[in-house]
């Protein structure tokens, strides 16, 4: 005996699996975009807290060389004899680099005293002004040395120099918890730019106030 199926149930049948995957299709499709889209906002998000802590940890750098500058400035209204000396000496037109270094060290010293009497100014990297780290980063930079643009993450460039007596011209000094920056000259002084109102300047290295001495080159 034949059995006979009817064609219609077969055509619904047919077109219902094919509806099933479809659908099935459908959803997974939809699960994708909503996966891509849940990864696309935590990467966002990541964005987001990652550029939210860069300028935070950048305002905090910014806070303390202000606060290093501040105290800078009244250390030296403080001892009348040294701003005096620093003074004449910023402005004398024959300042040499003292001390044995790297040529490309002793160079960036040699930029760095030409710029003696620039004016202070917060965020500026030269040549007509400068802050602190501003000042180090121009004087190396026109001899080919990139540095960290700010006076905190200077602490961790090049290689620690080991003691004061192992200062050389061109190391870098940082002072006041990373707030301040300036570079070594030799016979105990440095080159740097103070605070706001002042100007590239001369003075004696502050042995209390380091927190860290790096050698660039």
């Amino acid at each position: 005996r034949t059995l006979l199926v009817d064609p219609i149930t077969q055509d619904d049948a047919r077109q219902a699996e094919e509806d099933r995957l479809a659908e099935e299709a459908r959803l997974a499709e939809e699960a994708k975009k909503a996966e891509e889209a849940r990864l696309a906002e935590e990467a966002r998000l990541a964005e987001e807290a990652r550029l939210a802590e860069e300028a935070r940890l950048a305002e905090e750098a910014r806070q303390a060389e202000r606060e290093a500058a501040a105290r800078a400035s009244q250390s030296t209204e403080s001892n009348p004899s040294a701003s005096a000396n620093s003074t004449v000496t910023s402005t004398a037109p024959a300042v040499t680099v003292s001390g044995s270094a790297s040529s490309t060290a002793q160079s960036a010293a040699s930029v760095a005293l030409a710029q003696l009497g620039a004016p202070y100014v917060w965020g500026a990297t030269g040549p007509g002004g400068f802050d602190c780290s501003g000042l180090m980063v121009y004087a190396y930079s026109q001899v080919g040395v990139s540095l960290p643009r700010t006076s905190q993450a200077m602490m961790s460039a090049g290689s620690p120099v080991a003691s004061i007596a192992d200062l050389q011209p061109g190391d870098l000094i940082i002072s006041y918890g990373g707030g301040h920056v300036g570079m070594y000259i030799g016979d105990g002084q440095m080159v740097h730019a103070p605070t706001s109102g002042d100007v590239v300047r001369i003075a004696p290295i502050q042995t209390g106030s380091i927190v860290a001495m790096r050698r660039v080159a």
